[in-house]
């Protein structure tokens, strides 16, 4: 990390929040990206908790939403930290619930969701469900 500094960079590091890790202290910005239900993960809500704390105000929750219990998953994952801000993607496969207008509507009309930001998932736009991308 430190070279990459010295050459002007920033780290930013992604994580699914499994691993607390105390490069978490030295990186720029760490987005942590708990597993919802439809991926058959179990959140270690513990050591989620501890990414959050070493990560101390960088941290930002992104959610990949591909049907409601993700949703639900979401919901509660960020009311446990409410000083996280929220990004949330719906999964892009064909038909799949919600789709970026649905989760956006959801958002936009749900009071409590108002600091949450909807994006999409601009790997699949740009090269669609290809792997290694």
């Amino acid at each position: 990390m430190d070279e990459l500094r010295a050459a002007g960079r920033r780290v930013n590091i992604e994580t699914q929040g499994s691993v607390p890790n105390k490069a978490f202290k030295r990186a720029d910005a760490i987005t942590l990206s708990p597993k919802g239900p439809s991926s058959g993960m179990v959140l270690d809500h513990a050591k989620l908790a501890a990414c959050v704390e070493l990560a101390n105000g960088r941290a930002v929750f992104k959610f990949v939403i591909g049907d409601e219990a993700d949703m639900a998953f979401a919901r509660a994952t960020a009311a446990r930290h409410p000083e996280v801000p929220v990004f949330a993607q719906p999964i892009t496969v064909k038909g799949a619930f919600p789709n970026l207008a649905t989760l956006c509507e959801t958002v936009a009309t749900t009071p409590e969701l108002s600091r949450w930001k909807v994006i999409p998932q601009l790997h699949v736009l740009a090269w669609g469900n290809e792997r290694g991308r």
